[in-house]
């Protein structure tokens, strides 16, 4: 026997679940479709990786036997989840043959892997080192991780950059050069201790992070350098969890360049009224038709979508507009709803310079939060 525990099926799944998203599905490495455990005095250890991404869980447990094992993380999961008893009992032969009890009359049996080919993190040493508090840090990621770039061919954009400076000040982008969003946040301790040229945290790890990390409490940063080598990760610990990832290589665009200084067209809009305007217009909308448009006067704003395939739609809104009376701009409604959908405020203002030139959006009297859009031509 290599090892045999009993252990509260509700804890485990969850474990489990975090595990598994990292577990590769497809892979020529058949070792990394699988969840290694190792049965520790008192607890387990489970750990899965994907190279680029590695997740650890600590839970407490009845260890019988301690020994190790690696089992189908996604098969594994799919049985605790489905299981009907209060306690998971899991025993793993030499052969590594695992029989696994999820309930009084439920027994199943896996063929697993030999652990000690599983890949163990890599050796890293920490550079920085900062604490957050956790939902803060997860409501960050959602307000830019969205705008972030989906195109793996470039991948420095792939991504969100986190950028220090001297006064421990700190500020989140992403882009996809149709869009950008932008978190500036003073006063946090520790972030000039960062890599001045920032870091660029990739989309698949930050995306298993705001899955997993739900809760009170704080979440710990680490930039660790591996040890005989430049390769950066970032190590995140909360709870009984820990994340290991690889930042992106590469350089993040010059983004400040996109961000106009001055505007010639302010409009302020009731937010919630906005998107449900946009969501209504937006019915006879296709993939080949994404564009809305907005026609400002001075107190009356004009949603309007066109589809010659399909028909229109257009709604007025009240607005207080300052600039050119009959300014016409268009923007993907995707886009729009987006950014729209991560402000907090009542009322959102709108900068423009004209229907060419990148728009700025704000919540009304909040500029700790931006999003840029590029207008469509109509």
């Amino acid at each position: 026997m290599t090892c045999l525990f009993e252990v509260d099926r509700t804890v485990f799944e969850k474990a489990l679940f975090g595990v598994q998203n990292v577990a590769q599905k497809r892979t020529a490495t058949p070792i990394l479709s699988n969840t290694r455990i190792d049965a520790e005095t008192g607890r387990l250890r489970l750990y899965a990786t994907d190279y680029d991404v590695g997740i650890t869980q600590w839970i407490d447990a009845d260890v019988q036997n301690v020994g190790s094992a690696a089992l189908p993380a996604r098969m594994l999961y799919e049985i605790v989840k489905r299981g009907t008893g209060d306690l998971v009992r899991i025993e793993v032969d030499d052969q590594h043959q695992a029989v696994i009890q999820t309930g009084p009359r439920a027994r199943y049996k896996l063929v697993g892997m030999e652990p000690a080919d599983f890949p163990e993190p890599p050796p890293v040493t920490t550079s920085a080192r900062l604490e957050l508090d956790r939902e803060l840090f997860r409501l960050w990621i959602r307000k830019t991780l969205f705008a972030a770039g989906t195109d793996d061919s470039r991948a420095a954009l792939a991504g969100v950059f986190v950028e220090p400076s001297e006064q421990d000040d700190l500020r989140l982008v992403a882009t996809d050069t149709h869009r950008l969003a932008m978190v500036e946040l003073p006063g946090i301790e520790g972030a000039s201790a960062l890599p001045a040229e920032g870091v660029i945290l990739p989309r698949k790890a930050l995306g298993e992070l705001l899955a997993i990390s739900e809760g009170d409490g704080t979440i710990e940063l680490g930039v660790q350098v591996q040890e005989g080598g430049q390769q950066q990760y970032i190590q995140a610990r909360w709870d009984q969890t820990e994340l290991l990832f690889r930042t992106v290589d590469g350089r993040f665009p010059s983004y400040r360049a996109v961000i106009p200084e001055e505007t010639r067209q302010t409009a302020v809009i009731d937010r919630s009224d906005f998107i449900a305007a946009i969501e209504r217009v937006s019915l006879v909308i296709t993939e080949r038709f994404r564009a809305v448009s907005l026609r400002f006067s001075a107190d009356t704003l004009t949603v309007q979508a066109r589809n010659p395939e399909m028909g229109e739609g257009e709604e007025q809104l009240d607005c207080s507009f300052d600039g050119e009376d009959g300014f016409e701009v268009g923007f993907n409604a995707q886009y729009l709803q987006d950014a729209l959908n991560q402000i907090t405020t009542d009322r959102i203002e709108l900068r423009m310079i004209d229907d060419i030139s990148p728009t700025l959006i704000f919540g009304e009297a909040d500029e700790t939060y931006l999003n840029v859009i590029m207008p469509m031509r109509l």
